[in-house]
Protein backbone atom coordinates (compact mmCIF):
# COMPACT_ATOMS: atom_id res chain seq x y z
CA UNK A 1 0.00 0.00 0.00
CA UNK A 2 2.20 2.81 -1.30
CA UNK A 3 1.41 6.44 -2.00
CA UNK A 4 3.40 6.97 -5.19
CA UNK A 5 1.18 8.45 -7.94
CA UNK A 6 3.41 6.84 -10.57
CA UNK A 7 2.17 3.37 -9.66
CA UNK A 8 0.74 1.17 -12.39
CA UNK A 9 -2.90 1.66 -13.35
CA UNK A 10 -4.15 -1.49 -11.64
CA UNK A 11 -2.29 -0.97 -8.37
CA UNK A 12 -3.54 2.59 -8.23
CA UNK A 13 -7.14 1.49 -8.88
CA UNK A 14 -7.12 -0.96 -5.96
CA UNK A 15 -5.15 1.05 -3.41
CA UNK A 16 -6.73 1.06 0.04
CA UNK A 17 -5.75 2.65 3.36
CA UNK A 18 -4.99 0.39 6.32
CA UNK A 19 -6.95 1.70 9.33
CA UNK A 20 -6.99 -1.27 11.76
CA UNK A 21 -4.07 -3.68 12.00
CA UNK A 22 -4.19 -6.65 14.38
CA UNK A 23 -2.54 -10.07 14.47
CA UNK A 24 -5.50 -11.94 12.97
CA UNK A 25 -7.55 -9.21 11.34
CA UNK A 26 -7.19 -5.93 9.47
CA UNK A 27 -9.50 -3.27 8.07
CA UNK A 28 -8.94 -1.14 4.98
CA UNK A 29 -10.82 1.79 3.45
CA UNK A 30 -10.88 3.16 -0.08
CA UNK A 31 -12.84 4.56 -3.00
CA UNK A 32 -13.75 3.01 -6.33
CA UNK A 33 -12.02 4.24 -9.47
CA UNK A 34 -14.86 5.27 -11.85
CA UNK A 35 -12.93 3.89 -14.83
CA UNK A 36 -13.85 0.32 -13.94
CA UNK A 37 -17.60 0.64 -13.51
CA UNK A 38 -20.40 -0.76 -15.66
CA UNK A 39 -23.01 1.97 -15.40
CA UNK A 40 -22.76 2.83 -11.72
CA UNK A 41 -21.84 -0.65 -10.50
CA UNK A 42 -18.15 -1.63 -10.14
CA UNK A 43 -16.98 -4.47 -12.36
CA UNK A 44 -17.09 -7.82 -10.50
CA UNK A 45 -13.46 -8.59 -11.23
CA UNK A 46 -12.50 -5.11 -10.04
CA UNK A 47 -14.28 -5.64 -6.71
CA UNK A 48 -12.51 -8.97 -6.26
CA UNK A 49 -9.19 -7.35 -7.17
CA UNK A 50 -9.63 -4.79 -4.38
CA UNK A 51 -10.27 -7.54 -1.83
CA UNK A 52 -7.33 -9.65 -3.04
CA UNK A 53 -5.03 -6.65 -2.92
CA UNK A 54 -5.95 -6.08 0.74
CA UNK A 55 -5.69 -9.78 1.60
CA UNK A 56 -2.28 -9.96 -0.04
CA UNK A 57 -1.09 -6.95 1.95
CA UNK A 58 -2.24 -8.63 5.18
CA UNK A 59 -0.50 -11.92 4.32
CA UNK A 60 2.73 -10.19 3.38
CA UNK A 61 2.86 -8.27 6.67
CA UNK A 62 1.40 -10.76 9.15
CA UNK A 63 2.32 -14.19 7.76
CA UNK A 64 5.36 -13.53 5.62
CA UNK A 65 6.34 -13.02 2.00
CA UNK A 66 6.92 -16.75 1.54
CA UNK A 67 3.12 -17.22 1.48
CA UNK A 68 2.19 -14.16 -0.58
CA UNK A 69 1.13 -16.21 -3.61
CA UNK A 70 -2.59 -16.81 -4.03
CA UNK A 71 -3.51 -20.49 -4.33
CA UNK A 72 -7.27 -20.14 -4.88
CA UNK A 73 -10.19 -17.89 -4.01
CA UNK A 74 -13.96 -17.85 -4.28
CA UNK A 75 -16.08 -14.70 -4.23
CA UNK A 76 -19.81 -14.51 -3.65
CA UNK A 77 -21.54 -11.26 -4.56
CA UNK A 78 -24.25 -10.75 -1.96
CA UNK A 79 -25.61 -7.30 -2.62
CA UNK A 80 -25.52 -4.07 -4.60
CA UNK A 81 -22.33 -2.02 -4.66
CA UNK A 82 -22.22 1.68 -5.46
CA UNK A 83 -19.28 3.32 -7.17
CA UNK A 84 -20.30 6.59 -5.53
CA UNK A 85 -19.69 5.39 -1.95
CA UNK A 86 -16.43 4.52 -0.17
CA UNK A 87 -15.86 0.89 0.74
CA UNK A 88 -14.42 -0.97 3.71
CA UNK A 89 -12.55 -4.27 3.43
CA UNK A 90 -12.30 -6.51 6.49
CA UNK A 91 -9.69 -9.29 6.33
CA UNK A 92 -9.70 -12.18 8.84
CA UNK A 93 -7.12 -14.93 9.27
CA UNK A 94 -9.06 -18.17 9.76
CA UNK A 95 -6.26 -20.74 9.73
CA UNK A 96 -2.53 -20.00 9.61
CA UNK A 97 -0.30 -22.81 8.38
CA UNK A 98 3.30 -23.65 7.63
CA UNK A 99 2.84 -23.68 3.84
CA UNK A 100 -0.75 -22.49 3.36
CA UNK A 101 -3.04 -20.08 5.20
CA UNK A 102 -6.79 -19.53 4.88
CA UNK A 103 -8.35 -16.07 4.98
CA UNK A 104 -11.82 -14.61 4.65
CA UNK A 105 -12.49 -11.06 3.53
CA UNK A 106 -15.59 -8.90 3.12
CA UNK A 107 -16.13 -5.69 1.22
CA UNK A 108 -18.75 -3.52 2.91
CA UNK A 109 -20.58 -0.27 2.21
CA UNK A 110 -22.88 1.97 4.18
CA UNK A 111 -26.51 0.97 3.62
CA UNK A 112 -27.79 4.46 4.37
CA UNK A 113 -29.99 3.11 7.17
CA UNK A 114 -28.82 4.61 10.46
CA UNK A 115 -25.24 4.42 9.28
CA UNK A 116 -25.12 0.62 9.26
CA UNK A 117 -22.81 -1.28 6.88
CA UNK A 118 -23.75 -4.32 4.83
CA UNK A 119 -21.56 -7.03 3.33
CA UNK A 120 -21.59 -6.67 -0.47
CA UNK A 121 -19.05 -9.34 -1.39
CA UNK A 122 -17.49 -12.16 0.63
CA UNK A 123 -14.26 -13.82 -0.45
CA UNK A 124 -12.56 -16.92 0.92
CA UNK A 125 -8.96 -17.36 -0.18
CA UNK A 126 -5.94 -19.56 0.36
CA UNK A 127 -2.41 -18.18 0.16
CA UNK A 128 0.51 -20.57 -0.18
CA UNK A 129 4.25 -21.03 -0.29
CA UNK A 130 4.49 -22.40 -3.83
CA UNK A 131 8.20 -23.11 -3.47
CA UNK A 132 7.55 -25.53 -0.61
CA UNK A 133 4.59 -27.14 -2.36
CA UNK A 134 6.48 -27.68 -5.62
CA UNK A 135 9.59 -29.10 -3.92
CA UNK A 136 7.71 -32.14 -2.64
CA UNK A 137 9.27 -35.09 -4.58
CA UNK A 138 6.01 -37.06 -4.62
CA UNK A 139 3.41 -34.43 -5.54
CA UNK A 140 5.82 -33.01 -8.10
CA UNK A 141 5.29 -36.12 -10.21
CA UNK A 142 1.56 -35.46 -10.54
CA UNK A 143 1.72 -32.84 -13.26
CA UNK A 144 0.69 -32.56 -16.89
CA UNK A 145 3.65 -30.76 -18.44
CA UNK A 146 3.27 -28.63 -21.61
CA UNK A 147 5.18 -31.00 -23.89
CA UNK A 148 3.43 -34.15 -22.67
CA UNK A 149 0.43 -35.80 -24.43
CA UNK A 150 -2.07 -34.68 -21.80
CA UNK A 151 -0.56 -31.26 -21.27
CA UNK A 152 -2.61 -28.14 -21.90
CA UNK A 153 -2.27 -26.55 -25.33
CA UNK A 154 -1.95 -22.80 -25.64
CA UNK A 155 -5.10 -21.44 -27.33
CA UNK A 156 -3.56 -18.58 -29.35
CA UNK A 157 -3.14 -19.31 -33.08
CA UNK A 158 -2.63 -15.78 -34.41
CA UNK A 159 0.73 -14.06 -34.69
CA UNK A 160 1.28 -12.68 -31.15
CA UNK A 161 3.13 -9.68 -32.58
CA UNK A 162 0.28 -8.66 -34.89
CA UNK A 163 -1.71 -5.93 -33.11
CA UNK A 164 -3.35 -4.46 -36.21
CA UNK A 165 -6.85 -5.50 -35.02
CA UNK A 166 -6.40 -4.19 -31.49
CA UNK A 167 -9.49 -2.59 -29.91
CA UNK A 168 -10.43 -1.19 -26.48
CA UNK A 169 -12.01 -3.75 -24.18
CA UNK A 170 -14.91 -1.36 -23.63
CA UNK A 171 -15.65 1.68 -25.85
CA UNK A 172 -15.10 4.25 -23.10
CA UNK A 173 -11.92 2.53 -21.88
CA UNK A 174 -8.51 2.64 -23.50
CA UNK A 175 -7.17 0.05 -21.05
CA UNK A 176 -7.04 -2.82 -21.42
CA UNK A 177 -7.13 -3.49 -25.14
CA UNK A 178 -7.91 -6.82 -26.80
CA UNK A 179 -7.27 -8.68 -30.05
CA UNK A 180 -9.73 -11.44 -30.90
CA UNK A 181 -8.18 -14.62 -32.31
CA UNK A 182 -10.85 -15.70 -34.79
CA UNK A 183 -8.85 -18.69 -36.05
CA UNK A 184 -8.57 -20.15 -32.55
CA UNK A 185 -12.28 -19.63 -31.93
CA UNK A 186 -13.23 -21.41 -35.14
CA UNK A 187 -10.88 -24.30 -34.36
CA UNK A 188 -12.40 -24.80 -30.92
CA UNK A 189 -15.86 -24.67 -32.41
CA UNK A 190 -14.92 -27.38 -34.92
CA UNK A 191 -13.02 -29.59 -32.45
CA UNK A 192 -15.31 -29.26 -29.43
CA UNK A 193 -18.55 -27.91 -30.86
CA UNK A 194 -18.36 -25.19 -28.23
CA UNK A 195 -18.60 -21.41 -28.49
CA UNK A 196 -15.45 -19.75 -27.19
CA UNK A 197 -13.72 -16.37 -27.04
CA UNK A 198 -9.95 -16.47 -27.50
CA UNK A 199 -8.02 -13.22 -27.41
CA UNK A 200 -4.83 -11.52 -26.31
CA UNK A 201 -5.23 -8.61 -23.90
CA UNK A 202 -2.87 -5.76 -23.15
CA UNK A 203 -2.45 -3.09 -20.49
CA UNK A 204 -0.14 -0.12 -21.16
CA UNK A 205 3.48 -0.84 -20.35
CA UNK A 206 4.14 0.75 -16.96
CA UNK A 207 6.85 0.40 -14.38
CA UNK A 208 5.80 -1.72 -11.41
CA UNK A 209 7.99 -1.77 -8.31
CA UNK A 210 9.14 -5.05 -6.77
CA UNK A 211 7.08 -4.18 -3.69
CA UNK A 212 3.91 -3.86 -5.78
CA UNK A 213 4.58 -6.71 -8.23
CA UNK A 214 2.57 -9.57 -6.70
CA UNK A 215 -0.25 -7.20 -5.73
CA UNK A 216 -0.29 -5.88 -9.31
CA UNK A 217 -0.46 -9.37 -10.78
CA UNK A 218 -3.21 -10.55 -8.42
CA UNK A 219 -5.16 -7.49 -9.49
CA UNK A 220 -4.42 -8.17 -13.17
CA UNK A 221 -5.61 -11.78 -12.95
CA UNK A 222 -8.92 -10.76 -11.34
CA UNK A 223 -9.40 -8.03 -13.97
CA UNK A 224 -8.62 -10.33 -16.88
CA UNK A 225 -10.97 -13.01 -15.57
CA UNK A 226 -13.90 -10.61 -15.72
CA UNK A 227 -12.91 -8.73 -18.87
CA UNK A 228 -12.32 -11.71 -21.10
CA UNK A 229 -15.83 -12.01 -22.44
CA UNK A 230 -17.96 -9.61 -24.40
CA UNK A 231 -20.98 -11.35 -22.99
CA UNK A 232 -23.45 -10.13 -25.59
CA UNK A 233 -21.28 -11.54 -28.39
CA UNK A 234 -21.74 -15.01 -26.91
CA UNK A 235 -25.51 -14.84 -26.78
CA UNK A 236 -27.09 -17.50 -28.99
CA UNK A 237 -29.01 -16.24 -32.07
CA UNK A 238 -32.32 -17.17 -30.45
CA UNK A 239 -31.63 -14.86 -27.50
CA UNK A 240 -30.87 -11.99 -29.86
CA UNK A 241 -34.13 -12.63 -31.71
CA UNK A 242 -36.16 -12.72 -28.49
CA UNK A 243 -34.56 -9.48 -27.30
CA UNK A 244 -35.39 -7.76 -30.59
CA UNK A 245 -31.72 -7.33 -31.41
CA UNK A 246 -31.03 -5.41 -28.21
CA UNK A 247 -27.43 -5.34 -27.06
CA UNK A 248 -27.73 -3.10 -23.98
CA UNK A 249 -27.43 -5.95 -21.50
CA UNK A 250 -25.80 -5.91 -18.09
CA UNK A 251 -24.37 -9.10 -16.60
CA UNK A 252 -24.02 -8.74 -12.81
CA UNK A 253 -21.57 -11.25 -11.36
CA UNK A 254 -22.97 -13.70 -8.79
CA UNK A 255 -19.90 -15.85 -8.13
CA UNK A 256 -16.30 -15.68 -9.34
CA UNK A 257 -13.64 -18.23 -8.42
CA UNK A 258 -9.96 -18.35 -9.35
CA UNK A 259 -7.50 -21.23 -9.12
CA UNK A 260 -3.85 -20.47 -9.71
CA UNK A 261 -2.24 -23.05 -12.00
CA UNK A 262 1.29 -21.64 -11.91
CA UNK A 263 3.16 -19.48 -9.38
CA UNK A 264 2.38 -15.83 -10.01
CA UNK A 265 5.11 -14.44 -12.32
CA UNK A 266 7.64 -11.97 -11.00
CA UNK A 267 7.17 -9.63 -13.98
CA UNK A 268 4.16 -7.38 -14.54
CA UNK A 269 1.27 -9.20 -16.25
CA UNK A 270 0.53 -6.55 -18.85
CA UNK A 271 0.14 -8.97 -21.77
CA UNK A 272 -2.01 -12.07 -21.49
CA UNK A 273 -3.92 -14.67 -23.51
CA UNK A 274 -7.44 -15.59 -22.44
CA UNK A 275 -9.84 -18.34 -23.43
CA UNK A 276 -13.46 -18.32 -22.26
CA UNK A 277 -16.13 -20.91 -22.95
CA UNK A 278 -19.74 -21.15 -21.89
CA UNK A 279 -20.74 -24.18 -19.88
CA UNK A 280 -24.44 -23.37 -19.82
CA UNK A 281 -27.01 -20.63 -20.27
CA UNK A 282 -30.39 -21.21 -18.64
CA UNK A 283 -33.10 -18.57 -18.32
CA UNK A 284 -30.53 -15.80 -18.41
CA UNK A 285 -28.21 -17.54 -15.92
CA UNK A 286 -24.72 -17.70 -17.40
CA UNK A 287 -21.81 -19.93 -16.44
CA UNK A 288 -18.34 -19.44 -17.91
CA UNK A 289 -14.98 -21.13 -17.58
CA UNK A 290 -12.05 -18.82 -18.26
CA UNK A 291 -8.38 -19.64 -18.74
CA UNK A 292 -5.54 -17.16 -18.35
CA UNK A 293 -2.35 -17.95 -20.28
CA UNK A 294 0.98 -16.20 -20.37
CA UNK A 295 1.59 -14.23 -23.55
CA UNK A 296 4.13 -15.66 -26.04
CA UNK A 297 6.11 -12.42 -25.84
CA UNK A 298 6.89 -13.25 -22.19
CA UNK A 299 8.25 -16.76 -22.81
CA UNK A 300 11.83 -15.69 -22.10
CA UNK A 301 10.84 -14.02 -18.83
CA UNK A 302 9.26 -17.29 -17.67
CA UNK A 303 12.26 -19.33 -18.86
CA UNK A 304 9.96 -21.77 -20.64
CA UNK A 305 11.40 -24.96 -22.19
CA UNK A 306 12.13 -25.10 -25.90
CA UNK A 307 9.00 -25.43 -28.00
CA UNK A 308 6.74 -23.91 -25.32
CA UNK A 309 5.89 -20.22 -25.61
CA UNK A 310 2.83 -19.97 -23.35
CA UNK A 311 1.67 -21.66 -20.13
CA UNK A 312 -1.58 -21.80 -18.21
CA UNK A 313 -1.47 -19.37 -15.27
CA UNK A 314 -4.97 -19.55 -13.81
CA UNK A 315 -8.46 -20.94 -14.33
CA UNK A 316 -11.70 -19.27 -13.33
CA UNK A 317 -15.38 -20.07 -13.18
CA UNK A 318 -17.95 -17.30 -13.18
CA UNK A 319 -21.73 -17.19 -12.94
CA UNK A 320 -23.74 -14.11 -13.84
CA UNK A 321 -27.28 -13.03 -14.59
CA UNK A 322 -28.57 -11.36 -17.75
CA UNK A 323 -30.35 -8.08 -17.10
CA UNK A 324 -31.31 -5.02 -19.07
CA UNK A 325 -28.96 -2.08 -18.63
CA UNK A 326 -32.09 -0.07 -17.86
CA UNK A 327 -32.28 -1.91 -14.52
CA UNK A 328 -28.77 -0.75 -13.69
CA UNK A 329 -29.58 2.85 -14.57
CA UNK A 330 -32.94 2.78 -12.79
CA UNK A 331 -31.44 1.49 -9.57
CA UNK A 332 -28.40 3.75 -9.66
CA UNK A 333 -30.20 6.55 -7.86
CA UNK A 334 -31.20 4.17 -5.08
CA UNK A 335 -27.77 2.70 -4.39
Amino acid sequence: MTSNDARATLVRATDSKLIIDEEKRATYEGNYDPTWNIGVVPNGGYTLAIVLHCAHDFVKRRIGKQQEHLFSCNATYLGKVSADLPYTVEVRLLKPGRNTSVLEADILQNSGKQGSSVVCTRVSCIFADFTALRSDPITGQFSFLPNEPFGNTAPLLMDPNDRSKEKPWYPKHKVPTKIVDEKAQEKTKEDEGRLTVVQSMHFPQEEVSAEDMIGHNLTAIAFYMDMTVTWKSMMPPKAKEVSGGRTDFWFPTMTLSIEIAHPIPTYALQNIVTKAKTTFLHQGHWSFEIEIWSHPSDAEKLQLPKGVNSILLAVSRQTALSMSMAVNKKKSSKL
